[in-house]
């Protein structure tokens, strides 16, 4: 929940900045009372009471003079906030649905909607179209990394096949974009080959991945970079290649550290060599 929260503010900040001052300068029909229900509700989020808040939030927005104003536009955003942390995640999917509908299709609401209906185990299909009409109004809009990896998680997870497939598709779409490549994408592709079987072509994706981060390194992926040595080690050991996974696993000791774990496979390792 913090990682996923951590995420959702980034991605809200900037453009909540915007409104939030608008909202508290008075613009449009706003009205006082909404202003200190809107005020109790944050008292209540700072709290950690965000059922109480949400409640609050609905309060002022029944006060709402006419259309959605930049005042009601902050307190769908901040009731959104409210929801997911209360786990309530098919509510902040509506929520999210609905600043799409008063404020405008941005990117942020339809991404950060995807993820709010993967997240509650709603419609993948629905989560997936959603996405797409996502990225055909920008492939880079805020939020879309995040939708991308929350939607490809859920179908790589769901069992089916086809979902597999799709969630394959997804990534390479975005690999091919425009500034779009991370090796977190070539991670992601490398896991789903190795679970379809092919231990060499996951191979080939990981070490795209090792050069791609080696190559850029403002990307700031190391945890990535770990993750995708390891699992080259893992491929050469399903390969029963045990000489070469025992030395990708000691230089992986001598880069990072040793565990139990990274000892358990380097004398497994070992004793298949024997």
């Amino acid at each position: 929940m913090t990682g996923f929260y951590s995420k959702l503010r980034k991605i809200l900040l900037a453009a909540c900045i915007v409104i939030t001052v608008c909202a508290l300068c008075g613009c449009g029909k706003n009205t006082r009372k909404e202003k200190e229900l809107r005020k109790q509700a944050i008292g209540f989020m700072e709290q950690g009471d965000y059922s109480a808040a949400v409640a609050r939030f609905d309060e002022a927005l029944s006060y709402k003079d006419g259309k959605y104003g930049s005042l009601e536009i902050d307190i769908l955003r901040y009731r959104a906030e409210a929801e997911v942390l209360a786990g309530e995640y098919a509510n902040a999917a509506n929520t999210y649905a609905q600043l799409a509908r008063e404020d405008g299709e941005k990117p942020e609401y339809l991404n950060l909607e995807v993820i709010c209906m993967v997240r509650g185990n709603q419609s993948l299909s629905k989560a997936l179209d959603l996405y797409r009409h996502s990225c055909e109004l920008d492939p880079h809009g805020t939020g879309n990394r995040e939708a991308l990896y929350a939607l490809g998680t859920a179908l790589s997870r769901s069992g089916d096949e086809q979902n597999v497939q799709i969630a394959k598709e997804l990534y390479e779409q975005a690999l091919n974009s425009e500034e779009g490549a991370t090796g977190e994408i070539y991670n992601r592709i490398g896991s789903l080959v190795f679970e379809q079987g092919d231990i060499d072509g996951a191979i080939d994706w990981f070490q795209k991945g090792i050069d791609f981060i080696q190559n850029h390194p403002e990307l700031n992926e190391q945890d990535v970079l770990i993750s995708l040595k390891y699992n080259t080690a893992i491929c050469y050991e399903y390969k029963q290649d045990y000489k070469t996974a025992k030395a990708l696993f000691e230089e992986f000791a001598q880069q990072y550290g040793s565990n139990e774990v990274i000892e358990h496979e380097i004398a497994f390792l070992e004793s298949r060599i024997r």
